[in-house]
């Protein structure tokens, strides 16, 4: 079986093409991270402030078929 290339390609390119994709793929690896690590936090940040009763201030009050009042 002959290589595809037939030789148009040394060996170090391969070698910096294989290196590139590692590369991204760790970049890609930390980035996941990064970003799972920080949707924990607002899901235990999150849950912490339903257990202590923590809600939002803000609280709408109806009046009337058309009046809306905003309690910030």
């Amino acid at each position: 079986m002959r290589s595809y290339y037939k030789g148009d390609r040394d060996i170090i390119l391969v070698a910096i093409e294989g290196t590139f994709i590692a590369y991204l793929y760790a970049l890609f690896l930390v980035l996941d991270t990064i970003v799972n690590f920080i949707f924990y936090q607002s899901c235990v940040k999150n849950d912490e402030d339903q257990k202590i009763g923590r809600e939002d201030n803000t609280k709408i009050c109806i009046r009337g078929a058309k009046c809306f009042q905003e309690i910030v």
